[in-house]
């Protein structure tokens, strides 16, 4: 895993530790036998400082087994007896304090009758925090039979890391039967989720309950929007009891409650923590097997659990006590937010603005009967009555005023009581809130589809829809020309203009200008599947990552600068869209030659200064400003540069660390002048897992990857990574997006038919070993499938390959894209 610089958050999330001048510990563990009836293991992990000679024993603490035989169900009438401390009092006290502050607080209180909740995803951060406590601290994990197998390999990994062993609960196996014989082992993709997790993973934590005082949970604000925006960082537990039995006789902790999902991933890397595998496959939130998915960009880290139920309450029942009584009370069997009453006739009103229309029944009657539509609408169907409508209000009160002149229509339509059975049948209403897109010219509403309601992700949703119309209009326009009337192609425009800065991965045709050159791809068999089926100088079999990402910006295809470069006395407006400098073979370093091979990062950036001062004498320097500031400014370079390392003889004058420290001091200097020239919003892309090329394979014997490069090529992303923080405290208004092309790269190959590759290894274009003995020329051969190829010629990526690059760009989880993605830049 890559090292990421702590960011200033991240930084508070440590602070109490590094403030710590203790002498390093040693780490130990005494193992108790294991009770036979729950197979539970008994151990504690103890922290031994170098001056106490005693460790720990987890026997003079407690009996042999951690849970009780049998526990009793928790009944609503009995007394609390959680004594001698206001939990509501400490969370108020504890808000602002750091996860190892209130994980010392927690062990400090409860000592051997606390124990962490540890589900073998990043919730192995608790155990890291547990550690640098210094404190003895005890794990359990509810094993529910259905786990991943890279689960079950973590839960061995961190064993060994802390020196500890894991107490692990199971169900019971007569009720497992019983479940399994009656409905079949995939039942719940039939009847919803409940009924499984009840009797694997709720019952089994009952009686691992019953064993103590109070538990530590790794549950986040930010998890789900739905159900664990108000979870303190301590309470008294509101669903489970504990050894002295009866509710309110357990304290639940959640030392985490206030930390983002990136942060808690700085930590991790920060401290070298190990990380389940399946989260470099895509997977956030990690339960069973049957149950889990990776994340698809876009989405809402909670859906890629239980995806074929509806956005909801999407808790197994572990926190069902972050759903709170009155709400419960509007819950089906399913727990899918479906109201079951009336209402109540005494909740007021919610979404309520002047730029938001309230729609009768006859009104959203008659807007779902259109065809043809003046305007685009977003409807939301609601109940007063439901919290996670009333967590979203701000947000979609926000966006309606964001919207306001637009041309979209934002509405809202209550659809609880005697409306509920027409949503549910005509306008596929599934849980409160749904929110709905009534395009243009369409009479069939698209559905929101994820839990993530913040005005960022509504609004992408939004546009994205909106160039969708765009592109089904200019479609439509063979066949009926008036369909066009009224709509501009800036409609849909999410940024005024791209410019693009790199090498070969997004050069467009500019190499095609240079004389010299023997970097060329102007010639098949590229642009094979571009859309004029012709060579342009483009390599790859198709678009490229420039291509693809001003498509997703509403923007039209940026041309190469010096298919232009003799029209700039006659028009700068040519360059309002943008323009692309990108050059294949370019490097960041800038190399002495007699004829030009390729144009250097820095020539790239004297272009674009000509172009921007042309641009101020055209239009104004205060327009040229605006419209700079809100564009986007693209570079993907640097991995010629690594090349360049190992090709010559730089690597006997500097070693790597000096060599891409070098690098990216270089690449800085660009990036400010790019600053002082009116850029503000940068995407930076890390150099790939370049060593894992045809061409680099094809000159090992065992065609593996080159571990060298690669090493080089994540050295140089750490450096790229720490600059960037940098560079943000630095220059006012600068933001960006860094996306970690290796990761990504890494997931293709290690699971590559996740993402529709059959072949990562074989160029789809060329000759010989792994069809990289040579380029892809017009003597080479080429597959007839390359959309399941990972590389279309020696060195580059397919189309099919940009395109899921591009997709996480825009709008890929937070291991990806660094501070945020290209979709939260935009809407800066």
């Amino acid at each position: 895993m890559a090292f990421v610089a702590p960011s200033p958050s991240t930084q508070s999330l440590l602070r109490a530790s590094l403030s710590s001048h203790e002498p390093k510990a040693q780490w130990t563990s005494s193992v108790n036998p294991s009770d036979q009836f729950s197979f539970a293991s008994t151990a504690v992990a103890s922290f031994q400082r170098p001056s106490s000679a005693k460790s720990l024993s987890a026997e003079s603490k407690r009996c042999k087994s951690v849970v009780p035989l049998a526990a009793k169900v928790a009944s609503p009438d009995v007394d609390n007896n959680v004594v001698g401390e206001d939990y509501e009092k400490l969370a108020k006290e504890l808000e602002n304090a750091s996860p190892l502050q209130i994980m010392k607080k927690a062990l400090d209180q409860f000592g051997n009758d606390i124990a962490i909740a540890f589900s073998g995803a990043e919730d192995v951060a608790l155990i890291e925090y547990a550690k640098l406590t210094g404190r003895p601290f005890r794990v359990f994990s509810l094993d529910t039979g259905r786990l991943n197998p890279e689960t079950y390999q973590f839960f061995d990994t961190v064993e060994k890391h802390y020196g500890i062993h894991i107490e692990y609960m199971f169900p019971d196996a007569v009720e497992v039967q019983a479940l399994v014989r009656g409905k079949g082992l995939f039942s719940f993709y039939e009847d919803g989720h409940q009924e499984c997790c009840r009797v694997r993973k709720v019952r089994p934590l009952r009686r691992a309950l019953k064993g103590l005082r109070a538990w530590i949970t790794g549950q986040r604000k930010d998890q789900s929007p739905g159900t664990r925006a108000e979870i303190p960082v301590v309470q008294v537990d509101p669903s489970f009891e504990g050894i002295d039995g009866g509710i309110g006789s357990l304290v639940k902790w959640n030392p985490v409650a206030n930390v983002e999902g990136h942060d808690i991933w700085n930590f991790l890397q920060v401290m070298n923590v190990p990380v389940n595998p399946l989260h470099s496959q895509g997977y956030i939130s990690i339960g069973c097997e049957p149950c889990t998915r990776p994340v698809l960009p876009g989405q809402h880290e909670r859906e890629g659990r239980w995806w074929w139920e509806d956005a909801k309450a999407k808790e197994c029942g572990l926190h069902n006590g972050n759903i709170k009584e009155k709400e419960a009370l509007h819950l089906n069997g399913n727990g899918n937010g479906i109201s079951t009453t009336n209402g109540s006739a005494n909740v007021p009103d919610i979404f309520n603005s002047k730029n938001l229309v309230s729609l009768s029944r006859t009104g959203i009657e008659n807007l779902a009967r259109l065809e043809n539509r003046s305007e685009p609408w977003l409807v939301v169907l609601y109940a007063p009555w439901c919290r996670f409508c009333q967590a979203m209000e701000g947000s979609y009160v926000e966006l309606a005023e964001n919207l306001a002149g637009t041309g979209v229509k934002v509405g809202k339509f209550r659809a609880d009581g005697e409306q509920k059975k027409y949503a549910q049948q005509e306008l596929k209403l599934g849980s409160f809130p749904t929110i709905l897109f009534f395009p243009k010219h369409s009479s069939k509403p698209v559905k929101y589809p994820s839990e993530k309601r913040d005005v960022a992700s509504l609004l992408a949703f939004v546009n994205a829809l909106r160039l969708f119309l765009l592109m089904s209009l200019i479609i439509s326009f063979l066949f009926s020309p008036s369909n066009l009337l009224g709509f501009t192609v800036t409609e849909a425009r999410v940024v005024p203009a791209m410019y693009v800065f790199g090498d070969s991965l997004v050069d467009v045709g500019n190499n095609n200008y240079l004389q010299f050159s023997f970097a060329k791809a102007n010639f098949p068999h590229n642009g094979l599947d571009f859309p004029t089926k012709q060579p342009t100088g483009r390599f790859c079999n198709g678009k490229n990552a420039a291509d693809l990402l001003a498509e997703k910006m509403g923007l039209p295809t940026i041309p190469p600068y010096l298919s232009m470069a003799s029209k700039l006395n006659k028009s700068y407006n040519l360059f309002l869209n943008g323009v692309n400098f990108a050059s294949g073979a370019a490097k960041i370093f800038k190399e002495d030659q007699q004829y030009p091979q390729s144009i250097s990062l820095g020539e790239q950036v004297d272009y674009y200064l000509s172009v921007k001062e042309g641009l101020g004498q055209q239009i104004g320097t205060f327009k040229t400003q605006k419209h700079l500031s809100k564009s986007l400014f693209t570079i993907i370079i640097g991995s010629n540069d690594i090349y360049t390392y190992f090709d010559s003889s730089t690597s006997n004058r500097s070693t790597p660390q000096q060599y891409v420290n070098s690098l990216v001091l270089t690449l800085k200097q660009q990036v400010k002048r790019l600053y002082d020239y009116g850029a503000r919003k940068f995407v930076i892309v890390g150099i790939a897992l370049i060593g894992c090329t045809p061409s680099e394979r094809n000159e090992r014997s065992d065609q593996e990857c080159k571990a060298d490069v690669n090493q080089l090529s994540a050295k140089y992303n750490q450096v790229l990574i720490s600059m960037l923080k940098n560079l943000k405290s630095e220059l006012k208004g600068i933001n960006y997006s860094y996306f970690d092309g290796y990761s990504v790269m890494h997931n293709f190959i290690q699971n590559p038919t996740a993402y529709g590759f059959a072949e990562v290894k074989a160029a789809c274009c060329g000759l010989g070993k792994l069809n990289a003995d040579a380029p892809c020329l017009p003597f080479a051969t080429y597959c007839s499938n390359r959309s399941n190829h990972l590389f279309w010629d020696r060195t580059h990526p397919t189309e099919a390959a940009h395109r899921i690059f591009v997709d996480y760009m825009l709008s890929g989880p937070l291991q990806y894209t660094f501070p945020i993605n290209v979709k939260k830049l935009v809407s800066i």
